[in-house]
């Protein structure tokens, strides 16, 4: 009998341009586009330090709906 074991290998780690984020969601933009529930973490953390700007927002899978 064999076993299976699903591990994830993936790493997350900041960009080097990750501070300019909040920066740049103070632009006006028509749409931006989540598509991960690691960049929705992402977003969310740089819109909140933006002062929660107003924008149109879409995402990509359940997952990432799930986020916000």
């Amino acid at each position: 009998m064999q076993s299976c074991y699903e591990l994830p290998l993936i790493e997350s780690r900041d960009g080097p341009d990750k501070a300019r984020l909040p920066g740049e969601l103070k632009k006006e933009y028509d749409w931006i586009v989540i598509t991960s529930p690691e960049a929705a973490k992402v977003f969310l953390e740089a819109w909140r330090a933006a002062g929660q700007p107003m924008h149109r927002l879409a995402t990509v899978g359940k997952g990432t709906k799930k986020v916000f």
